[in-house]
């Protein structure tokens, strides 16, 4: 089954400036993305326990070299996942290591 998770709004504390931008990515960009989507079936999800093995995951997410460990745990879970990668105009460098361990597809 293909599911749909938004988690750019998802960020662990003590990180602020993420938070906030995470917020104006969901605020701005949540309607053109689905929108792109809107051929696509999928179940929209609030929380990650709704994924089981044969799921592909469609996420959309910022901030993610921050995200290394909950990346690492959805390639175990899921059987691909696709990712629309939100606010990376600087081509973070970090972000390369979860590219190349994880089986996504990136839209920038």
């Amino acid at each position: 089954m293909n599911k749909f998770y938004w988690n750019t709004t998802n960020i662990e504390s003590g990180n602020e400036l993420s938070r906030i931008w995470g917020s104006y990515h969901k605020k701005n960009s949540y309607d053109w993305i689905f929108s792109l989507l809107e051929k696509v079936d999928l179940k929209k999800i609030n929380n990650l326990d709704e994924l089981n093995s044969n799921d592909k995951l469609i996420i959309v997410d910022s901030s993610i070299e921050n995200k290394i460990s909950l990346y690492s745990k959805l390639n175990l879970i899921c059987s691909k996942i696709f990712l629309f990668h939100l606010g990376d105009e600087a081509s973070n460098p970090n972000v390369n290591s979860i590219y190349k361990c994880l089986n996504i597809f990136n839209i920038c």
